[in-house]
């Protein structure tokens, strides 16, 4: 299954992005309900009912799936409950997973909030998947597989994003230690410069700009091999903003191209 994330034609309407998508060839889509910044319940998109229904009128007379919504940012205070109108949107669109990433460090806490957010999306059919970043406070892939298992959810996972499980110095072996069904789906990208961008100290902020599979550095084959076969491939590079339905059209159609080459590979 090849997926194309919203974030990769961002400034499309949820219902637009759905016909790209379908237009272009991909199996189902991601779509980024509420944004990273800000990251509260008030930011859902899908506060605009006619919005929502649209969408879901949109997938009605599409073949597409949608995989995934996202985001939820895990802080200090973050309360689960206040995250059931994504789940409901979630619910209503189709969606199997919930993306989550931790901009707080401290595990015990992370893991925590992560069940409770896993008890609250249960009763939706969503399961909840930890995407570990630099950026953020949970940034190993052995950090977020130690909350994941340590919540003791049957409904949560880790996410694997090529750039950030490169940039955090994992390695391909790593996964070895990780259930596979821990293992859901990827998220795929590529990135040029890589060993000069990871020499930089992190305090000085280097900008690490996704591009599409194939076009980079990444060991994206290795990393194929190593995971889970067959799982989906959501496909997250970020293209120009502003551009047109055309424009953005060719873009997602160009990302579908080089990986399924990649993948072919």
């Amino acid at each position: 299954m090849l997926v194309l994330a919203h974030p990769t034609l961002n400034d499309l309407s949820p219902p637009e992005f759905v016909r790209v998508a379908e237009r272009t060839g991909y199996d189902a889509i991601n779509l980024r309900i509420i944004p990273l910044e800000p990251n509260t319940a008030e930011a859902n998109i899908f506060n605009d009912r006619k919005l929502l229904k649209a969408t879901v009128d949109a997938l009605a007379s599409s073949p597409l799936s949608v995989l995934d919504v996202e985001v939820i940012r895990i802080e200090p205070d973050t309360k689960a409950s206040e995250y059931r109108a994504l789940f409901e949107a979630g619910q209503q669109l189709g969606a199997r997973y919930c993306v989550a990433i931790a901009m707080d460090a401290d595990e015990a806490r992370v893991t925590q909030h992560l069940a409770e957010l896993c008890a609250v999306a249960a009763r939706y059919g969503i399961s909840v998947v930890l995407e570990f970043m630099m950026r953020g406070g949970i940034r190993t892939l052995d950090a977020a597989h130690r909350i994941v298992t340590g919540t003791g959810a049957s409904n949560s996972g880790v996410l694997v994003d090529a750039l950030h499980f490169y940039r955090s110095g994992a390695k391909v072996a790593d996964l070895a230690a990780v259930d596979p069904a821990l293992l859901p789906y990827m998220q795929i990208n590529d990135v040029r410069e890589f060993d000069r961008l990871a020499a930089i100290p992190l305090s000085e902020n280097p900008v690490w700009k996704k591009v599409l599979p194939g076009t980079g550095d990444l060991r994206l084959h290795e990393l194929l091999r190593a995971l889970p076969p067959g799982i989906p491939i959501s496909v997250e590079v970020p293209g120009t903003p502003g551009v047109s339905v055309a424009e953005a059209e060719r873009y997602a159609r160009e990302a579908f191209d080089t990986t399924r080459s990649v993948m072919a590979g």
